[in-house]
């Protein structure tokens, strides 16, 4: 998985790019399809803005975006965001079980002249 970290007006120390790292490698374990994950914080005075782009396999990109005063806050809330629709993508495959070709097995059952209409069973007695 490849992790792309950017910043806007502003520089980013090497340990909280480091930190944004180490926490991005560790969603692999809800997908393994992650191709790559974009980090991009924007810096103002008082606002510090986090937005996640990770995209997965032949799917959409998933996004999340947070915004606030402290950045490694915000960056917690915005993981934890895009933690939460990767486990719910997860959930929705892992629902989703193909038959493969196979018709779930019948089940034989007689049929008594009471499961039978009144005109079927007195055709059966002609029978």
């Amino acid at each position: 998985m490849q992790v792309n970290v950017s910043s806007r007006h502003g520089h980013i120390s090497s340990d909280v790019r480091d930190y944004t790292i180490g926490r991005i490698e560790g969603l692999g374990k809800y997908n393994s399809r992650i191709t790559n994950v974009d980090v991009v914080i924007d810096q103002s005075k008082d606002v510090h803005a986090v937005e996640l782009v990770a995209h997965v396999g032949h799917s959409s990109p998933l996004v999340a975006k947070h915004s606030g005063e402290d950045l490694m806050p915000v960056f917690d809330a915005t993981y934890d965001k895009l933690e939460r629709q990767l486990r719910k993508l997860k959930d929705r495959k892992k629902e989703h079980r193909p038959h493969h070709g196979q018709a779930p097995a019948a089940e034989e059952t007689e049929e008594t002249d009471e499961d039978l209409f009144e005109g079927e069973a007195e055709f059966e007695k002609e029978l």
